[in-house]
């Protein structure tokens, strides 16, 4: 198994007692363990040090939400892409993730998104394809909700998703679950 951002070597599997198995990961990008009827501590690893990524209630059902609700993400990274989908899964969430804009455009193509989590930045070219795909979505379907967020955003990019109905813009790193608060409250859900 290898992620972008995370050595190969540092990726293992664990069985976990009354559970398929869960994943067992460290490295750059992602480090935590998980156990059922434990909690999974995330910790997201960014070049300049660890960022806490909250806890998740893991259990061997997952936390259902109201509704059966769709959220797009879309991130280069990896070592942030596959755990946000996890956690966000947990959370009782559809999720399909891109890893590029195109991928992303093509999605919502297809489906319509209550939610979508959008990285600014996906290639290392430092565009802006996130807004981009934030155009696409507001084309097709100006309810759906859009998070966007970068590490790398200037006053008039920011200005600019705004312009073009982000719903939320921020700076990454994020703690899972304070992302998932403002999701809910975007959806108009509580918890």
């Amino acid at each position: 198994m290898s992620a972008s951002g995370v050595p190969d070597g540092s990726l293992g599997r664990r069985t976990a007692p009354g559970m398929g198995g869960a994943e067992a990961v460290s490295g750059q990008g992602l480090a935590g363990t998980a156990t059922a009827g434990s909690v999974v501590a995330m910790t997201l690893r960014r070049g300049d040090g660890d960022v806490p990524g909250g806890d998740l209630p893991l259990t061997e059902e997952p936390v259902t939400a109201k509704t059966e609700r769709h959220v797009l993400l879309l991130d280069d990274e990896e070592g942030i892409l596959v755990p946000t989908a996890t956690y966000v899964r947990r959370l009782g969430f559809h999720v399909d993730m891109a890893r590029e804009s195109e991928e992303a455009e093509a999605l919502v193509l297809h489906r319509r998104y209550d939610l979508a989590i959008l990285d600014l930045r996906v290639t290392r070219y430092g565009g802006t394809e996130g807004l981009e795909v934030l155009r696409e979505i507001r084309r097709r379907d100006a309810g759906s909700k859009v998070i966007l967020l970068s590490a790398y955003i200037s006053a008039e990019v920011e200005e600019e998703a705004w312009a073009l109905g982000a719903d939320s813009v921020l700076r990454k790193p994020q703690p899972l679950p304070n992302l998932a608060h403002l999701a809910f409250a975007l959806l108009g859900e509580t918890r």
